[in-house]
């Protein structure tokens, strides 16, 4: 019997999610969409490598909201998948439109995978904190963040994105 994998219809509903936020807000020119890298602590058995992608939108001048989808894995038993809901505040933003010091808090489910057949799911929380630089009068941005939290531990990543 073949058994197809239980996080399949999880990364679908996520990424119709990301596409529901983008339509809502698509008109106002708030929103950013963003991919990175990052170092992890996200699997059971030591450090991995994770890839994300990141939409987000402006509530109001200095409050964003928005989601995460970051996959991290060690290239040998375990790989996780890790859908996010954020909030994030500009604390100090120097000049800098749509841009600035970061603090965000981080709330989802955590799903290792691991190679033998494993399936674990586990809360997520966590609190990041970073730099956006904007860009090209803030249509573009890099970011670089460091991350604690629960079930990773910790993380470093540098994102780059754009503004619809």
């Amino acid at each position: 019997m073949v058994r197809t994998a239980p996080h399949r219809g999880i990364v679908f509903l996520i990424l119709f999610l990301f596409v529901g936020l983008l339509a809502l807000q698509a008109e106002e020119n708030k929103f950013r969409l963003g991919i990175g890298l990052e170092g992890n602590m996200n699997t059971e058995y030591g450090l991995a490598f994770g890839r994300t992608l990141m939409v987000d939108f402006d509530h109001f001048k200095y409050i964003v909201a928005g989601a995460a989808l970051t996959v991290s894995d060690d290239f040998s038993v375990s790989t996780t998948i890790d859908p996010e809901i954020l909030a994030r505040w500009y604390f100090y933003n120097p000049g800098f439109p749509g841009g600035g010091f970061f603090v965000q808090g981080d709330l989802g489910m955590s799903f290792a995978i691991e190679k033998d057949g494993d399936f674990l799911p586990r809360f997520l929380g966590g609190v990041s904190g970073g730099f956006r630089f904007p860009f090209h009068d803030g249509d573009y941005y890099a970011e670089p963040y460091l991350k604690t939290g629960y079930p990773f531990i910790w993380g470093i990543g540098m994102r780059m994105g754009c503004r619809f």
